[in-house]
């Protein structure tokens, strides 16, 4: 029985290791994660043309307007196809992020995406995602 004990200390030692490398390798995943999404915001900054100033505005249906501003803490990164993309969602002043349209059930999302390209540079558009809808008069425009 007293060589058992030996075996679990270390499987236990070794599960603990294990563990807090997991830990650290989530801390250093995040702080590059910020570190291209700092870098990302300051591409916009000085690049971003219109959207400089991280606003769109928008003439709803029923004609009131909403000023949508770019959310960072909701930035969501991913890979496609080898490219790497940065999506930061508009919210919208009394709305949210989910812009009403003729039903309960219909909305609108937008988005800018950001994606790097080969130079290490950055480009962006606008994404627009329209769920369960009938799009007719609403207008977008620069604020």
């Amino acid at each position: 029985m007293r060589k058992n004990i030996p075996i679990i200390q270390f499987l236990i030692t070794f599960g603990i290791c294990i563990i807090l490398l997991l830990i650290i390798n989530a801390c250093n995943k995040n702080k590059q994660d910020s570190y291209q999404i700092k870098n990302a915001l300051t591409w916009l900054q000085k690049n971003g043309g219109n959207f400089k100033n991280q606003k769109i505005g928008l003439k709803l249906q029923n004609g009131q307007q909403s000023i949508g501003r770019l959310d960072w803490n909701k930035t969501k990164e991913y890979l496609n196809q080898g490219i790497k993309y940065i999506e930061i969602p508009f919210v919208f002043d009394n709305i949210g992020e989910k812009v009403p349209l003729d039903t309960f059930a219909a909305y609108t999302t937008y988005h800018l995406v950001i994606r790097e390209n080969k130079t290490t540079d950055y480009e962006g558009a606008i994404q627009i995602t329209q769920v369960n809808t009938k799009m007719k008069n609403i207008k977008i425009s620069q604020y």
